[in-house]
């Protein structure tokens, strides 16, 4: 649709290059969003492929790092999140069944 408004003969050039400019700015904001969106729903894989876009074909290399730092981060966080949910674990087995956890003198 950009490609076909922008290269509209009947349409002047400089309003070309300002509705190319405009949709180009909501198509790269809205894939933005749903990259976050999709962060924030857990669904990584789908959150790099926005980011995929955003670097490749649309050359915004600081939106498609900053998105890429955000996949990162929830990574990380979710990794943080596994070891305190198995700390608690253990510690909660460790108070069920003291017996197996320290040796009798």
């Amino acid at each position: 649709m950009i490609q076909n408004l922008s290269d509209d003969e009947r349409i002047p050039t400089h309003i070309q290059t300002q509705i190319r400019d405009a949709l180009t700015h909501v198509l790269t904001s809205l894939l933005l969003s749903i990259g976050y969106q999709n962060v924030r729903n857990g669904r990584l894989d789908s959150a790099s492929k926005s980011a995929e876009l955003l670097r490749d074909y649309f050359r915004l290399e600081e939106a498609s790092e900053a998105l890429y730092k955000y996949i990162n981060l929830r990574k990380d966080h979710e990794i943080l999140f596994n070891l305190k949910n198995l700390q608690q674990q253990i510690f909660s087995l460790m108070q069920s069944e003291p017996n197996l956890w320290y040796e009798e003198k």
